[in-house]
């Protein structure tokens, strides 16, 4: 709500998600402190890299599903998924994209992390 405190701009999600309620942005897969899609240290290879060295994925295979409540799951459905139907990489260019700071819908925008320590 209004009455959390944050810091910076656009720290909070453009939509509410319930009344009044906001949420922080999703997608700091690799814990460094900022969202990003493509370019240096970026998220999207921080999911791939879940997918692709996870205990299960025998293949190696980017498309490989597996659960559990981590960084990499963005949406928190319980399921990380690379590709295919309602994977986290969509989720995370869609928080990349839709920021209110990216005015040119740059999918190489950055952002940090906006919350207080």
């Amino acid at each position: 709500t209004n009455t959390v405190p944050v810091y910076g701009s656009n720290a909070l999600t453009t939509t509410n998600l319930t009344g009044n309620i906001k949420g922080l942005w999703s997608g700091d897969v690799n814990s460094n402190g900022s969202l990003r899609f493509l370019g240096p240290a970026n998220d999207t290879n921080a999911l791939k890299n879940s997918i692709i060295n996870h205990p299960d994925n025998t293949n190696n295979s980017n498309s490989f599903l597996f659960t559990g409540y981590i960084n990499s799951d963005i949406n928190l459905n319980g399921q990380v998924r690379f590709l295919g139907p309602s994977n986290d990489t969509n989720i995370l260019k869609s928080v990349i994209l839709n920021h209110p700071g990216n005015s040119s819908s740059s999918n190489s925008f950055l952002f940090l992390e906006q919350i207080p320590n």
